[in-house]
């Protein structure tokens, strides 16, 4: 169980234990839906989005990128990677980081250094624009280390922990 909540933070390297701790302890609280809401909150982070996109070499790269004001949420430039976004928002990039960006992207398809988009993301590469475009569940985050069939319980598990 130990290692899983190790694979489960080097998965999301943009999260110190500090905050997963917090977490944690914030889905302890619940009534019902502790995974969901686990993974919604982990997911729905403009670092991770960023990340899942493929639009940064890694996550720390993210951190910077954002925190830079290189992306923007419904037109405007945010600097915190750690803000939630809702369904329906819109993340685009800034007009001087779409050919440093293009370039990225064309290294890592030939590179063969690419992840799947993940299906809750509407992606528009032409005009760096990006939508999110329904409330995840389980079944839209592919977590590799996990036992897909028992991903329920393998996450109870991990946030009893």
């Amino acid at each position: 169980l130990l290692i899983k909540k190790q694979k489960f933070k080097n998965y999301y390297k943009n999260i110190n234990s500090k905050q997963f701790k917090g977490y944690t302890k914030y889905l302890k609280n619940l009534k019902s839906n502790k995974d969901i809401s686990f993974v919604y909150n982990l997911e729905t982070r403009l670092d991770t989005i960023i990340y899942r996109l493929n639009l940064v070499k890694s996550m720390y790269d993210c951190r910077q990128k954002v925190s830079h004001g290189f992306f923007m949420v419904n037109g405007k430039v945010v600097t915190k990677p750690n803000i939630k976004l809702k369904v329906k928002d819109i993340v685009s990039v800034k007009t001087k980081y779409k050919y440093f960006l293009t370039n990225l992207i064309l290294n890592k398809i030939k590179s063969g250094y690419i992840f799947p988009i993940p299906i809750y993301l509407e992606t528009n590469y032409k005009s760096f624009e990006f939508k999110i475009l329904k409330t995840l569940n389980l079944q839209n985050v592919g977590y590799p280390f996990l036992n897909q069939k028992n991903k329920q319980n393998s996450l109870t598990n991990i946030i009893n922990f």
